[in-house]
């Protein structure tokens, strides 16, 4: 079964904060046509976003996102790997340089730094919460989420916030 969901309108306040990080990303160097995904499992691999990749997608009755897909294909984006996702990340490790291992990333580096210096984006995808359900409490969350949103608007990156579908019985009540 499928659902329309009414559009999201963002108000004025929100899209000239996303202008400003944009102009800020733009002065800073950032590639317009770059995307990182910052997230767990659902996020790493090859699964999440690699049919546009592929040209493996049909738009049906969205077909004025083609441009779109077109530019986030141009650099790659939606199937590159991402240091910034992984199965099993939760906020804190993002944040945590220990788990930058990749060898493109330098000493000291978090993941999110180490994305956001080699790809250089203008947005970022970001799902994250279900591990941080597992160790974290709220507040824990929030503060590594709003020190995670600040690193990419600082950086000039509009960072697009999603959400995973999850039924109530397998989350605790959280």
């Amino acid at each position: 079964e499928r659902h329309d969901y009414p559009a999201l309108w963002l108000d004025d306040a929100t899209m000239n904060n996303a202008r400003a990080i944009w102009q800020r990303g733009q002065r800073l160097g950032n590639n317009p046509n770059s995307l990182i995904k910052i997230g767990e499992s659902n996020t790493a691999g090859t699964v999440y976003m690699c049919t546009f990749h592929y040209n493996n997608y049909d738009l049906g009755p969205y077909s004025d996102l083609f441009p779109v897909v077109e530019r986030f294909n141009s650099t790659g984006s939606f199937c590159h790997y991402d240091y910034t996702a992984r199965t099993g990340f939760a906020t804190a490790n993002l944040l945590d340089p220990n788990w930058a291992i990749e060898a493109e990333c330098q000493a000291g580096e978090t993941p999110l730094e180490c994305g956001n210096r080699i790809y250089n984006p203008s947005y970022a995808l970001i799902y994250l919460g279900i591990a941080d359900m597992g160790f974290y409490t709220e507040q824990q969350f929030r503060t590594n989420l709003v020190t995670l949103l600040r690193f990419l608007s600082d950086n000039g990156v509009i960072p697009i916030l999603t959400t995973y579908p999850m039924a109530d019985v397998f989350n605790d009540g959280k």
